[in-house]
Order: structure tokens, then sequence, then C-alpha cells
């Protein structure tokens, strides 16, 4: 299973730890089965610290560009996952373009 091997790699633990903490519900891998570029990522109980990177269009700029590129800066500084924080105008292909442009997960905040 390449994800066992990916997160074994990334959080410095044995492949039997890993198992055996996923066996009894205290760390998971979620399967990206509708991305096939996303690196997986374990969450739970003794891995390492996980840090979000935030990105986003606002009124004053929407370039598409200029948030691939900031996704690839956030990903090679090791952000495990993204938090998209737009405030600009953002349709379906802008959104489809930075979800394909990006190795890891990206979330959105809720505007209440």
């Amino acid at each position: 299973m390449k994800e066992l091997a990916f997160d074994t790699r990334r959080d410095n633990l044995p492949e039997s730890v890993v198992m055996d903490k996923e066996a009894k519900g205290l760390m998971l891998t979620p399967p990206y089965i509708n991305n096939g570029i996303l690196e997986p990522m374990a969450i739970g109980i003794d891995i390492d610290s996980k840090f979000n990177g935030n990105n986003g269009t606002s009124p004053n700029a929407s370039d598409v560009a200029e948030l691939i590129n900031m996704i690839k800066l956030l990903v090679n500084c090791n952000a495990d996952m993204l938090k998209a924080l737009s405030t600009g105008e953002v349709n379906d292909d802008v959104c489809t373009t930075i979800i394909g442009a990006s190795q890891v997960p990206i979330g959105t905040v809720l505007i209440y």
C-alpha cells in the first residue's frame, strides 16, 4: 500500500507502528480518490505536527498564476494542507485549477 509507505517516510515511523495505530483507530490516512496528485498524509496520534498554508484571492488580486505559485511555495515549505481564504470572485474553473495544482489537500473557511 503506497499510502502506508508514504506515511512511514513522512512521519519517520516504523510501518508496524502506523499499522497498529490505524488498526486501533488512533491514526488514519484519508483516501484521496478524486485527486491523483495528493500526497497521502496520516492524521492522529504520534505523528509530526501539521502546518497549514493560507492562500486565496481578494477583490484587489485574483491572479490564478500567482495562486499556483503560492501553492508551490507553501508545499515546498512543507505545508501539509492549504486553506483557501478567497474573498474575491472565484469560479469553478479557478477552483478546479487550484485543486489540480496542489499536492496537498485544500480546505475552505466558512463565512459566518
